[in-house]
């Protein structure tokens, strides 16, 4: 599946999502557009910390991205 029209997922955001089976699952449940949302929102993220903070939200979260 391409989620993103002329770019890759920011190898960052894969790795924290690897480390987070909740979130993994979270973000296979989510539709298309808010798979799209999620990873350009992780593009303006700068740290690790910042990057593990925001996928770990994901699993923590009702909202819709």
């Amino acid at each position: 599946m391409n989620l993103i029209n002329n770019d890759k997922v920011p190898i960052g955001f894969s790795m924290a999502l690897a480390k987070d089976m909740n979130a993994l699952s979270a973000f296979s449940e989510m539709s298309h557009k808010e798979k799209e949302n999620v990873i350009n929102h992780s593009r303006q993220i700068e740290s690790k910390d910042e990057m593990s903070q925001y996928v770990s939200s994901l699993a923590n979260s009702n909202k819709t991205f």
